[in-house]
C-alpha cells in the first residue's frame, strides 16, 4: 500500500484499474436513441456545390481566411441557439449574431493569417 493507503496494482481510485474501449459515435448515437433523446446527425456536402476554385478563374489568396472566419462566426451562433433555428423569429437575431462574430463578414475584410 502506498501513503494514501492505496495499492498501487489496483490504480486506487474508483472507476480506475482496466481502461475501457472508447465508445464510437455509432454506439453513442444508438444510447442515445434508446433512452429517448434525439441524435443530431450531420449531413452530406451536396455534390451540387462546385469547389470554391471553380467559382472563379483567379482566387483571392485571402478568400481561405475569410472562410474560416465565417465559419467560425455561423459556428458560434448555431452553438449559442443550441442548433434550433426552426423558429422564424429567431432568425435575425441569429444572422446578427454571425455577423457580430466574424470580422470578415462583418467589415468585408480579408485576413492575410487565420490567427
Amino acid at each position: 500500500a502506498t501513503e494514501s493507503g492505496r495499492s498501487p496494482e489496483r490504480g486506487g481510485g474508483e472507476g480506475q484499474g482496466r481502461r475501457q474501449r472508447k465508445k464510437t459515435n455509432k454506439e453513442k448515437d444508438e444510447e442515445k436513441k434508446k433512452r429517448g433523446k434525439t441524435v443530431c446527425q450531420i449531413p452530406a456536402i451536396s455534390p451540387r456545390i462546385p469547389p470554391l476554385r471553380s467559382l472563379t478563374s483567379d482566387p483571392c489568396p485571402l478568400a481561405a481566411n475569410s472562410l474560416v472566419s465565417a465559419l467560425f462566426g455561423y459556428t458560434f451562433a448555431l452553438r449559442l441557439y443550441n442548433g434550433d433555428l426552426s423558429d422564424l423569429e429567431v432568425l435575425p437575431e441569429f444572422c446578427q449574431a454571425v455577423l457580430s462574430t466574424s470580422v470578415g463578414l462583418a467589415d468585408g475584410r480579408g485576413f492575410g493569417s487565420v490567427e
